[in-house]
């Protein structure tokens, strides 16, 4: 087959593996975001720059959660999505769909995250000072976006920002403890009802700025 075709079967492949709906998750859960790219170019489809809150100006804000394996041997879970911004009332929306109540939730310093002592047991760790007090870290996530970014400077080398969804649900699907065979059947049984048409996948920038570029 072309290039051509071949990249628009990975989409459809990676298309089937994004998540329908979010399980919640519980127990100890870390949350953070990555940003993913290089600096803002000069690109016609972008009307506006992208304010990410903190990061550079530009990257696209990709937000996660890791529900830690209560034992040695199992994979922990992860989430992973991309977000309009790191500003608070987006990240305590993301933590909110994806966490069962009274969950233990791990979280670096970030402003993003204040005000949700309320609702779940929220530790904290200022980067800045230290990376882990006992359990209140954010290593694992952390290992999952060096996964993430090597992954995208690998093969792809370059992701533009309104495809990094499907690469992300790849990976994610990937991180579960099981063998090619089980991830097979887990993407196959996803496949019914899930169409990607070529065109969608080359004008998928226009939805996705659309979301991205504040309103009036």
């Amino acid at each position: 087959m072309t290039q051509k075709t071949a990249w628009f079967t990975l989409h459809r492949i990676r298309t089937v593996l994004e998540t329908g709906s979010v399980e919640k998750l519980s127990g100890e859960v870390e949350a953070d975001e990555t940003y993913v790219g290089g600096k803002v170019r000069n690109d016609k489809r972008r009307i506006g720059k992208v304010k990410a809150g903190r990061g550079d100006s530009g990257k696209t804000v990709v937000f996660g959660v890791l529900e830690r394996a209560e034992h040695e041997f199992e994979a922990s879970r992860v989430q992973a999505t991309v977000v309009p911004s790191a500003k608070k009332t987006v990240l305590s929306k993301e933590i909110r769909e994806r966490n069962s109540e009274f969950t233990t939730l791990y979280t670096d310093s970030w402003k993003g995250y204040r005000g949700l002592s309320s609702e779940y047991l929220h530790q904290f760790v200022d980067h800045t000072v230290i990376y882990a007090m006992g359990q209140a870290h954010t290593n694992g996530i952390e290992n999952f976006w060096s996964l993430l970014k090597r992954g995208l400077n690998g093969t792809p080398i370059s992701v533009e920002p309104f495809h990094l969804k499907r690469y992300i649900a790849e990976l994610v699907t990937n991180n579960h403890d099981d063998d090619d065979a089980g991830r097979f059947l887990v993407a196959l049984e996803k496949t019914e009802g899930r169409r990607l048409t070529y065109d969608e996948l080359t004008t998928s920038y226009e939805a996705y700025y659309d979301m991205m570029l504040p309103r009036e």
